[in-house]
């Protein structure tokens, strides 16, 4: 499963008539209620997918909050020992730039994840 669907409260939106169809534009969104991943889409060009382990275990460490230690996160600590770094006290710096270190050297394609995934971190933890 690799679709996605979607249910939201529409802000601005106009319909046109195409004869044998109406089409909706949504131009702004007042609420998102619910992304899912599924099998059936309602919407074919959607696709969901997780980048990396780095991805996302800064996600569910956000979204986990106070509720348990970060570093007992089954993520964490399976993508420390796969770097050679102790989850017990590697910091979120060391493991990214292990992590980094890598990925730049897998490839090219590998670079420019690296750049991406470092933006994406920097931004989450604000």
């Amino acid at each position: 499963m690799c679709e996605c669907s979607f249910g939201f409260v529409a802000g601005e939106d106009e319909w046109e008539d195409h004869g044998d169809y109406l089409m909706r534009t949504v131009r702004s969104v007042k609420s998102l209620h619910d992304v899912s991943i599924v099998s059936n889409p309602a919407y074919d060009n959607t696709h969901v997918g997780i980048r990396s382990d780095v991805d996302l275990v800064e996600v569910r460490s956000r979204i986990a909050g106070k509720s348990r230690p970060w570093r007992q996160d089954r993520v964490w600590r399976s993508v420390c020992a796969s770097l050679g770094l102790d989850p017990e006290v590697a910091t979120v710096n060391e493991w990214l730039a292990a992590y980094e270190v890598d990925e730049f050297n897998k490839s090219a394609a590998g670079r420019s994840v690296v750049q991406r995934r470092r933006a994406l971190t920097e931004f989450l933890l604000g």
